[in-house]
């Protein structure tokens, strides 16, 4: 969780902002409920300050990985991700079939 916090918290900073998403993207894809997590407990922050900079944050992020979607689809819960890579992998299953045949 450490790792994922302070990647989180490297997008306060001014330099290297497509880098540091890239690697929360691997992380999030491992382990989508600390990454949600940890970006939850900022947005809900009481404290005004922390608040305000994981707004900027989050839309440092969001506008990072629009050009992944439908691929990557962030804070998508474990259950929808696990459906539709089963999903996928039915369909290229089938589609390899059919070119087969």
């Amino acid at each position: 969780m450490d790792i994922i916090k302070t990647l989180w918290s490297l997008l306060d900073e001014p330099e290297d902002h497509e880098k540091i998403v890239q690697l929360i993207i691997k992380f999030d894809k491992l382990l989508p409920k600390i990454f949600s997590d940890v970006v939850t407990q900022e947005l809900n922050s009481k404290n005004r300050e922390v608040k305000h900079r994981a707004v900027k944050k989050f839309s440092i992020f969001w506008k990072l990985t629009t050009h992944e979607y439908p691929e990557y689809k962030p804070f998508q819960p474990i259950s929808e991700r696990l459906r539709e890579s089963s999903i996928s992998n039915m369909s290229k299953q089938t589609m390899n079939e059919l070119k087969l045949s």
